[in-house]
């Protein structure tokens, strides 16, 4: 479905890496040119659109994928070379040794270039504030957070943070917040949050979501009666109900903000998907911090044959940009766009983590092309939507 022009992928690999891998500046591999799959309604149409896709010859961990743009040109994420994660499928080996902690990069788009800039596994990142860890091989007990004010920041070894997060969960003294990386007491929060509330802190500024009660019996009663997710804002006198239900709730899609468009998108863990004639439309809302109200976007007529798993989504300059998978994997499974008119397939395989750069027209993405083959790479690309 996915052809590249030029060499196979493989000869393109092995070349560039060994110009590259070797040092900290590291020229990104050369853009891969791709007919993109497009569908509408039931059937998986005809190649249309073309792509262009660039690949950084780098790949990005299992796990807790760092992937921030810091401008419309650079992108920070953490990770590896693609060479030694292959090395790293071998458990023994020094490679995979090394592969147990990942560094932080800076990808610099217009120049090509990536840099190491840390030797530390950033795990949360934002422009104030920055969460990091290390560990010497696989042995988590002697590992290290470095946390704190950029250039500030301070150390704990993994056994005191344990005790620390242990500690402030049991007295409920502190909410994390996953936009600016910081944890804060009850006490910091505005508006004020009752203790038996289960929420989501948004942006400073933001507030917070209310998405029910922590106890599961009265959530339930909550859910079964229909409540509303509230929006509960420092400028407001009460909380506003944003017409998404609490049974929706967000799983592990959790708020997620657009520095281009200036709003919060939610992709519910229950999502209100409709079934007619094997069409389905995914269903996706849009928070509005000016107007405190919410926007319920329907992308109408796409078919993932036997059912399709609704990954991330954020708004772009042309259109929308998201992610999913389905049954079979190899046939749905992807990175699309939907331009209020069809839905294209820009890359296919499990994609981890994306994010649209403040120009709204550049995506990066983590994606593994090759689900099926054990210690396969997730692989760290980019592609401009604004550019056929």
């Amino acid at each position: 479905m996915i052809a590249a022009k030029g060499r196979g992928n493989s000869e393109r690999r092995s070349e560039q890496l060994g110009r590259c891998s070797h040092v900290i500046w590291a020229c990104a591999k050369t853009a891969v040119l791709v007919t993109a799959l497009v569908i509408t309604g039931n059937a998986a149409g005809q190649q249309k659109s073309v792509f262009r896709i660039v690949e950084s010859g780098y790949a990005s961990p299992r796990t807790g994928a760092t992937l921030v743009w810091l401008d419309s040109s650079r992108v920070l994420f953490n990770g590896g070379t693609l060479s030694a994660v292959s090395k790293a499928r071998y458990p023994e080996s020094e490679e995979a040794a090394k592969w147990a902690n990942p560094w932080t990069f800076v990808w610099d788009t217009a120049s090509d270039n990536v840099e190491r800039i840390s030797d530390w596994n950033t795990v949360c990142y934002s422009p104030t504030y920055i969460r990091q860890y290390k560990r010497p091989k696989y042995d988590s007990l002697r590992g290290k957070y470095r946390l704190g004010p950029l250039g500030k920041e301070m150390e704990l070894n993994a056994e005191a943070m344990s005790k620390r997060i242990k500690k402030d969960e049991a007295q409920q003294r502190i909410y994390r917040n996953s936009f600016d990386c910081r944890e804060y007491a009850p006490s910091e929060i505005v508006p004020p949050i009752p203790p038996d509330r289960k929420v989501v802190l948004l942006r400073e500024g933001d507030g917070y979501l209310d998405l029910g009660s922590r106890d599961p019996v009265r959530r339930s009663i909550e859910m079964k009666s229909g409540h509303d997710i509230r929006w509960y804002h420092p400028t407001a006198e009460s909380g506003v109900d944003l017409g998404m239900p609490l049974a929706h709730n967000f799983g592990l899609h959790s708020p997620r903000y657009s520095s281009y468009s200036e709003e919060y998108v939610v992709v519910p863990a229950a999502p209100d998907a409709k079934t007619s004639k094997g069409s389905t439309e995914l269903i996706y809302y849009v928070l509005h911090p000016s107007s405190l109200s919410a926007e319920k976007v329907t992308i109408p007529n796409f078919a993932p044959g036997g059912g399709f798993t609704q990954g991330r989504i954020e708004r772009t300059k042309s259109g929308w940009v998201f992610s999913g998978s389905g049954n079979p994997w190899l046939r749905w499974a992807g990175i699309y766009h939907y331009d209020s008119k069809k839905v294209t397939r820009i890359d296919l395989g499990s994609v981890t983590a994306l994010s649209v750069a403040p120009d709204g027209c550049k995506v990066a993405y983590t994606i593994n092309k090759r689900n099926t083959e054990m210690g396969s790479p997730i692989e760290v690309n980019y592609v401009n939507l604004c550019v056929r």
